[in-house]
Formats: structure tokens, sequence, C-alpha cells
């Protein structure tokens, strides 16, 4: 290579070494940023609120239970003394009997008879034997038709000596009311019982009961319900819904007409009235022998029910083993007439018939009531009494 040439090139190299050196140094580059990873949000536990139990309220007490006791006095022949409760069910009555002093083992028959102790007569509901002194029997009756007054409760020293009589209560002429709302508001059900006593007028309430410790004025007022007018009688406050007072009247005064059994909220509220109930009005027929025979005594009791009238007969001597027809007869004792309303016949010396006739009606009527021997012998007439 010529001499020239080799030097041009070694000049080229040593520029470019020195352009090399005077270049500016590189600029550094930083490393990356780390990447933020957030941190995973954790949902909050959702936390119930604490369940607040709602405050039980009792369910409303129910009324007490339609029911009076009676003492049982001597029977016919020997004494034993106890008790014996009626209990209103519907349509039908419990009997419960307690006697003191019974024989272990041995059963003492008993029945409701017609008639009034201590001779009483046929056997109109018998009871269960009393064991140990206790007896319970569901009779077909409601309460009401045992309270004619024409009914007793005997007991018998045993079933081999079932002749010898040893404890006899006679039940009561009375009536039972089933009482309504009142004027103002309502705290039925609610009953009223009427008992006689001896010239005065046991008057029992049951009703659903007010709040505890709230005592409930009651009356026998004038008048209707559900408006009512002056006090006759005040009765007792009822406490649990249960009122029991002493009327100084009859029990033919108090069932005449035109009363009516009427309660009250509170004392403090006595004008609420929220339980009310008429006292319907009854006549009670005492018979008297019939033209061709005699089957007394016996009691006829005509009771209003607005439109209607509940006649319920009881005969002490019935025809054994016979039904006896019986009917209400225009005219008077003994002949008497044609026949105006045809009764149920008695069966075992009792019977209830419902007439479709107001009792004002029938009282205006001139009327008898007159029973029959049988039905095979109807031409026989054996008690009668005039309707008024």
């Amino acid at each position: 290579m010529p001499v020239s040439h080799l030097r041009v090139v070694t000049l080229a190299l040593i520029a470019i070494v020195a352009l090399a050196a005077c270049a500016a140094p590189p600029t550094p580059v930083p490393p990356p940023a780390p990447t933020t990873v957030p941190p995973t949000a954790v949902p909050a536990t959702a936390v119930p609120p604490t369940a607040v139990p709602p405050t039980a309220v009792p369910p409303p007490a129910p009324p007490p239970p339609v029911s009076f006791t009676l003492t049982f006095g001597p029977g016919r022949d020997a004494t034993q003394a106890g008790t014996v409760t009626f209990t209103a069910k519907g349509d039908q009555t419990q009997v419960d009997v307690a006697l003191q002093n019974a024989t272990a083992g041995v059963a003492q028959p008993g029945h409701i008879h017609t008639g009034a102790c201590p001779g009483v007569g046929a056997v109109t509901f018998p009871l269960t034997n009393a064991a140990d002194g206790k007896s319970t029997t569901t009779v077909n009756a409601p309460l009401a038709n045992l309270l004619t007054g024409g009914f007793g409760v005997n007991f018998h020293k045993s079933t081999t000596e079932a002749g010898v009589y040893v404890a006899c209560v006679s039940i009561p002429a009375g009536a039972v009311i089933a009482m309504d709302k009142g004027r103002d508001a309502d705290e039925t059900p609610a009953t009223a019982v009427l008992l006689d006593n001896k010239g005065k007028t046991d008057v029992l309430v049951f009703k659903k009961p007010a709040a505890a410790g709230v005592a409930q004025p009651g009356h026998i007022h004038e008048g209707a319900c559900p408006g009512v007018g002056a006090v006759k009688f005040p009765l007792t406050n009822a406490a649990d819904g249960k009122s029991t007072t002493t009327v100084d009247a009859t029990l033919a005064s108090l069932q005449a007409g035109g009363l009516a059994i009427n309660f009250h909220k509170s004392a403090a509220e006595v004008g609420v009235y929220v339980a009310c109930g008429n006292i319907p009005k009854k006549v009670s027929v005492t018979l008297g022998p019939g033209r061709d025979g005699d089957q007394t005594p016996g009691t006829v009791v005509l009771v209003a029910q607005g439109a209607k009238t509940e006649v319920t007969v009881t005969i002490t001597k019935p025809t054994a083993g016979a039904e006896q027809p019986g009917h209400l007869h225009e005219g008077t004792c003994p002949g008497v007439g044609a026949v105006k309303y045809p009764l149920k016949n008695l069966v075992n010396g009792t019977s209830v018939t419902v007439l479709d006739a107001t009792l004002d009606d029938i009282l205006k009527a001139n009327l008898s009531a007159n029973f029959h021997l049988s039905t095979a012998e109807i031409g026989k007439y054996v008690a009668c009494g005039a309707v008024k």
C-alpha cells in the first residue's frame, strides 16, 4: 500500500477514536418502579341485629264455668251428708256428687227424680253409682230444663238396699239467661243463673273476666237491653268474671217481665255497658187432679222466648212405661175444651215443648194444661191446671 494512503487510514481511525472519547456519557435508565398491588378488600361481616322477642300477650281468660252447688239434706230413711254440683255443658249438664262417710267398696245408686224431697217421684235421669262417695254423670238435658222446681236428686244406701234413701235435695226453680253484648262494648260470653232461695233469689253471673283486679259493677235494671233504665237491685261487683248476690225479691217477681241484668266496664267507667241480658217473663202453673185421675203434684213452666214460648212439664206420678199426651186446651179444668196447642208426650213424667206463640198471647187465651193417662187411654185426664 502506498504510504500516503496508509497515512490517511490511520488518521481516520484516530479521529474516530477521538470522537468516541469526547462523546457524552450515556443517560442512566432508572430501574422500573415496583408495581404496588393494592390489598384485597375483605368484605365486612354483617352482624345481624340482636333479635328482640315480641312481648307475649296472654290469651284472654275464659269465663268461669256456669255452675252451682247444693247441699244434700236427709233422705227419707237416713242421713248421709254431701253436695251435688251442676255445671252447664251446652245442651247437657254435668252432675258431680260428693257424699261423706261412704263405705269403701259399696256402690250407691242415685237419680234425678220428679217431685221434691224427701219422698220424690219417678226417676227422670239415672246418675252414675257413687263409688267411695263420688259420682260424675253427664245428663242429656240443658241446665235450664232442670230448674223448673219439679226435680230432686236422691241417693240410696246401696244397690242391695236401694229402697233406703240416705241423701236428698230438691233442685230449686230458676232460670238460665244467655247475656248479650252491652250497649257500649262486648265482654261476652256471659251467663246469668237465677235460683229460688226461700222467698229471695240467688243471682249468679259468669262472664268474660276483665283485667286482673278490676271490679265490675252490675245491677238488675228496669227496662230492656241494651239501654236499660233505672237500677232496681244492685248486684255484687264481678271479680275475675264471677258475681254472686242474694237479692231480696222473689223469683216470680223478677220473672214478671220488664227487668234486665246489666254489667259495667269498671267502677271508674260505670257508664260503659259491657254485657246485658233480659230476664225472660215466666209463668208457673201448679197442676191439680184431672177429670178422671190424679198424678199430681206437677208443674207446667212457661218461659217467654221472644215470639215463641218454651213449656216444660213435670208430674210426680207418671204412668209407668207409657208416654202420656198433653195439650193446652181451651176452657177450664177439669173438663176442658178443644186442643189449642199440642205438647210433646210426657216420658217418665217430663216433657219440653217450644210453641210458636208469644207467652202474652197464650196468657190471654183462657187456656188450661191437661194431661192424659197414656196414648192408649187418651180419654182419661190425670192432671190439669189453668194457665194464667
